[in-house]
């Protein structure tokens, strides 16, 4: 599954990106501390922050892109706060300095750069960054967790993923797809040094690709000495920024903050809150794809299956997520890789397991995939355990089993998650240090056409109507039975292909769209129709 890598290779990428160049260059010619960052990469705006130990007082950032007229904005514009005391590697009387950009165009290259009167304090050309668009569109997150450590591990994780960043933005012709976020899934900061833990591992990555990080246990632990609240911010207006919600394309990005659990009340409003924003999400035709970010597993074979500690969010979130039917889930907390089963939760009933052809997944050069396009449906939602981002790591597999049925891989590795997202498509990779994919997996949502039984097919054919008759009298078997109906009539019977003959041959009406929920069928069984071949 990926090749061992030697502990001297592991110093060399290490040490090589310890003594980066570029940081090098910057701190010799600037008066920034460290590298500017950004946070709320929305289509339409982008927060700017960046920290001096000098107060700059003729600030001056240049925002430019291509066919678009430079826009400048002044000390005026731009909030400062000033750290009284010394806090998590921030020295006393530091300034932090943030500006929200509103304006932008979608899917636009911006480059920004930062002076303080005639200082440049980004580098020559300055920094990049995309923004996302709201239409369907294709874009690439890296997701790990339980990185904040500053070992040799993360840095050589760090340096991978600037690889990947560099390598799919080649050129603006460049047929790769983006990657334009970080999707932190806590513990970014076990020191209470954000420099060690977190700015000098990714300085070539923080100022071109948002930073969305969700709270874990010890960032929650360090609060006293980090002042990460300050420096990090959700999307939401509200005072608790630690939870929050991002579309991208005809994506939604959910972060949880597990951590609120010791606050009774502000908890409980989260549960509300995240019941609200999955229910809009889930009304939105155009959003096809939920992802969720939170800290703590909801199903682990890791150590922290010992303690049990993670069961009261099993049973406050995996109902939610069901209902609401999330794709995917990225947790943490458990210094390894994990990836479920398809799972069905209901907190009464206890662990629903599927039937097992719901995850008999077909097996292809990409990897296990969840969809359609090979006949496997999904009927579940997928947790994943992303904790090897460079602390300690545990064992996958406790050989506990309360947990074991759901699990379809564990892996003990250092690693992160490469998340594609595409209109209909998502495919996740877990790549190690040495940049060795050791698991991959896809999802697919094809919405399908009553009456088109292939599943992968948008327009009727007469074999459409072979397959009808095959499963109406035949016993043939078919992933989604709700798509049999072409007439749009309660239940399935002959007047289905009697129908579907005569739009073919005789100009009859056409078939009626999909079943808008997918849902148990009127056809004598208790066959359900999966989201990959109905529309949500």
């Amino acid at each position: 599954m990926g090749r061992t890598i030697s502990i001297l290779a592991w110093i060399t990428i290490g040490a090589t990106f310890f003594t980066s160049p570029s940081l090098q260059a910057q701190e010799e010619s600037s008066t920034l501390s460290r590298v500017p960052y950004l946070q709320r990469l929305l289509p339409q705006s982008v927060e700017l922050r960046w920290m001096s130990k000098s107060s700059l007082d003729d600030l001056l950032v240049q925002l430019k892109a291509p066919d678009i007229p430079t826009r400048t904005f002044n000390s005026s514009q731009i909030s400062k706060i000033t750290f009284e005391e010394a806090r998590g590697g921030v020295i006393s009387g530091e300034h932090l300095y943030s500006i929200k950009i509103i304006g932008l165009n979608q899917n636009t290259k911006y480059t920004y750069e930062i002076l303080d009167g005639a200082t440049r304090l980004t580098p020559p050309g300055g920094f990049t960054f995309l923004t996302p668009q709201t239409r369907p569109s294709s874009f690439r997150l890296l997701v790990f967790g339980d990185s904040g450590t500053g070992s040799t591990a993360q840095h050589v994780l760090a340096h991978r993923m600037g690889e990947l960043v560099q390598e799919s933005r080649l050129s603006p012709n460049s047929p790769s797809i983006p990657i334009m976020g970080i999707l932190h899934t806590g513990d970014f900061d076990y020191s209470s040094h954000l420099d060690k833990s977190l700015f000098t591992p990714y300085e070539k990555l923080l100022p071109e690709i948002c930073f969305f990080p969700v709270w874990g246990n010890h960032d929650r632990e360090g609060v006293q000495d980090v002042p990460a609240e300050i420096l990090f911010t959700g999307t939401r207006t509200e005072e608790n920024n630690s939870y929050y919600s991002l579309r991208w394309g005809n994506a939604h990005i959910v972060a949880f903050d597990t951590t609120l659990k010791r606050e009774p009340e502000e908890y409980e409003a989260q549960i509300e809150w995240l019941m609200r924003d999955l229910e809009a999400a889930r009304q939105n035709d155009a959003i096809k794809w939920i992802l969720v970010s939170l800290h703590e597993p909801l199903f682990t074979t890791g150590p922290h299956a010992v303690d049990a500690s993670y069961l009261p969010f099993r049973q406050d979130l995996a109902p939610i997520f069901e209902e609401f039917k999330v794709d995917v889930v990225f947790t943490g907390d458990d210094h390894n890789y994990q990836r479920s089963q398809p799972i069905k939760f209901k907190a009464l009933d206890g662990p629903i397991e599927p039937p097992e052809d719901s995850y008999d997944l077909a097996h292809t050069e990409e990897g296990p995939h969840y969809g359609t396009q090979q006949g496997a449906p999904l009927d579940g939602r997928i947790y994943l355990v992303s904790g090897g981002g460079g602390q300690i790591l545990y064992a996958a597999n406790t050989g506990l089993d309360i947990d074991e049925n759901f699990k379809n891989i564990g892996l003990r590795a250092f690693h992160f998650l490469d998340v594609e997202v595409t209109p209909k498509r998502l495919s996740i990779k877990a790549i190690d240090g040495a940049g060795e994919t050791i698991d991959h997996f896809s999802i697919s949502k094809i919405e399908g056409v009553r009456g088109t039984i292939r599943s992968h097919g948008s327009e009727m054919e007469i074999t459409d109507v072979i397959l009808q008759l095959g499963f109406l009298f035949l016993g043939e078997h078919h992933p989604c039975p709700a798509l049999l109906n072409s007439n749009g009539a309660d239940g399935f019977d002959v007047t289905d292909p009697i129908f579907s003959l005569k739009y073919l041959f005789l100009g009859g009406p056409p078939p009626a769209s999909p079943f808008p929920n997918c849902d148990y069928l009127n056809v004598g069984s208790a066959h359900r129709c999966t989201t990959p071949l109905c529309k949500n």
